[in-house]
C-alpha cells in the first residue's frame, strides 16, 4: 500500500517545498466549495494534503488537475471512520473506499497500490465524508497525497483548519502573501501552474514556505 511519504532533502538537491494555509468552509460543503489543491504531474509535482473533517461537520471537498497521463498513486492516512471517494470532471464517481463498492473499491484499491492506477489528463474531486453521516460528535483528522511516478521536482502543500468567522459555504478570501512563498512567474509558467497559483490565492490565507515531514502529525 502506497503510505506517507516524508524526508524531503532541501539542501542536497531535493524537490523545492511550496505550502499555503487556509480554512474550511464554515457550514456544508460541496463540489461548489472544492478547494483546488493544484496540478500533479508524471515526475514533476506532487501533492499533499492536511486537513480535518469537523466536529458538526459531514464531509470536506477538494479539486485537483492532472497534467499528464500516468499511474496516479494516493498515499493516505485516515481512520476506519472516514469515506474516501474519487471524481471525474463531470462528477462521476470513479472510486471509493468503501470495500462494499465493487468496481469502485477496486480502483480505489489500485490508487493506493505501488503502482497507481491509469489517469488521464483533466479535472478531478475527492471527497472525504463519514461512513455514518449521523455521527458528528468528533474531529476526523486526515492526510493525503498525489503522486505520479517515481520522482518529483515541486512538492505542494495544502494545510486547511477549521473554519472561522464565515458565513456558511463561504470561502476564505485571499490574501497575505509572505516573503518567499512563491516561486517565480517564470518557473510557474514552465510549469503551467499560473492560473493554480491564482485560484489558489482566492480560497486561501497566506502562503508560506515549508515540508510535509515538519507538517505531518503536528497540525493534529
Amino acid at each position: 500500500m502506497a503510505d506517507i511519504i516524508n524526508g524531503l532533502d532541501k539542501t542536497f538537491g531535493g524537490a523545492k517545498v511550496w505550502s499555503r494555509e487556509g480554512r474550511d468552509v464554515n457550514g456544508e460543503d460541496s463540489f461548489r466549495t472544492a478547494r483546488l489543491i493544484g496540478t500533479v504531474r508524471l515526475e514533476h509535482s506532487r501533492l499533499n494534503g492536511f486537513s480535518a473533517i469537523s466536529k458538526g461537520e459531514k464531509e470536506d471537498n477538494f479539486t485537483y488537475k492532472v497534467a499528464s497521463r500516468g499511474p496516479l498513486r494516493l498515499g493516505k492516512k485516515i481512520d476506519s471512520y472516514t469515506r474516501v471517494e474519487f471524481f471525474n470532471g463531470t462528477k462521476h464517481i470513479i472510486a471509493s473506499n468503501d470495500p462494499k463498492s465493487g468496481r469502485l473499491y477496486d480502483k480505489y484499491f489500485e490508487m493506493i497500490s505501488a503502482e497507481g492506477t491509469q489517469t488521464d489528463r483533466g479535472t478531478y474531486f475527492i471527497k472525504f465524508s463519514r461512513v455514518d453521516p449521523n455521527d458528528t460528535s468528533k474531529d476526523l483528522p486526515y492526510t493525503f497525497q498525489l503522486q505520479m511516478g517515481s520522482d518529483f521536482k515541486h512538492d505542494y502543500e495544502t494545510i486547511e483548519y477549521k473554519a472561522k468567522d464565515l458565513k456558511p459555504g463561504e470561502i476564505p478570501a485571499s490574501a497575505d502573501l509572505t516573503a518567499g512563498g512563491l516561486p517565480s512567474s517564470s518557473t510557474l509558467m514552465e510549469q503551467g501552474l499560473s492560473r493554480m497559483i491564482d485560484d489558489a490565492m482566492a480560497n486561501f490565507g497566506k502562503m508560506l514556505s515549508g515540508a510535509a515531514s515538519l507538517l505531518f502529525g503536528s497540525r493534529f
